[in-house]
């Protein structure tokens, strides 16, 4: 498990604790349509605080997504650059061949 994992399970715990603590509070202090909307309240908190949670969630996933694919792009460049180079080289390589190649014919006459 990440760390990024760690810390969502953290703060998902975190908020399930802190709504049980005022719905005890609420049940404790609280009667009638009062309470019906005192937890009406707390459970629009709760889903606004979740909700908020899961699009951080989904932002990092996304930032992560997207730092990897950069990395395989920057390696395949590398790549790419790497082989273009090389076949420079051949080229090179086969130009001096012919070159010394014709030479060598010349100086055999």
């Amino acid at each position: 498990m990440s760390d990024f994992q760690v810390d969502l399970e953290l703060l998902y715990r975190a908020i399930n604790a802190w709504r049980k603590e005022e719905e005890q509070y609420v049940d404790d202090n609280r009667w009638g349509p009062e309470r019906k909307a005192a937890l009406a309240t707390l459970a629009d908190m709760e889903a606004d605080l979740l909700l908020d949670l899961e699009r951080t969630k989904n932002r990092i996933n996304v930032q992560e997504r997207e730092n990897r694919n950069i990395k395989v792009f920057d390696k395949v460049s590398r790549e790419l650059s790497l082989h273009k180079w090389l076949e420079e080289q051949i080229k090179l390589y086969i130009q001096y061949l012919q070159l010394t190649d014709g030479e060598a014919h010349t100086m055999a006459e």
